[in-house]
């Protein structure tokens, strides 16, 4: 199934999933996995934006509700909060767009750049 959303129906998901029980955080975390790399930077950054204002009331603080799924996106599309990190195994090396979470760069909500193979990081 095709669904086409503006920014501003895409907020509204957004809010009630974060607004509602656990059973949504699959969805808040399509933002992060699916949906990141669809957005342009300034949609990304209007929905960060009109999240931090109007679901948390201008300060972010985390909710039991959304298990961890809020703190992951909150982390993803913080507009500071964003990196390039160059990547070797010694044989590959790449650069990758990637969020700052619990001291790790994170690429995806279940992908992160591991600390032996990271070369540089760069903030955006």
């Amino acid at each position: 199934m095709k669904v086409d959303l503006d920014i501003h129906e895409m907020f509204y998901l957004l809010e009630s999933c974060l607004r509602g029980s656990h059973l949504r955080s699959s969805t808040i975390l399509r933002y992060v996995d699916d949906w990141y790399n669809l957005l342009s930077q300034s949609q990304r950054h209007k929905l960060y934006e009109w999240t931090l204002r109007l679901v948390y009331d201008g300060e972010f603080k985390i909710r039991s509700s959304a298990c961890g799924a809020d703190r992951i996106f909150m982390a993803r599309y913080n507009p500071d909060n964003q990196f390039r990190v160059t990547v070797s195994d010694g044989k590959k090396t790449e650069t990758v767009e990637a969020f700052k979470l619990d001291g790790r760069y994170w690429i995806k909500s279940n992908r992160r750049c591991e600390e032996e193979y990271i070369k540089g990081i760069e903030k955006i």
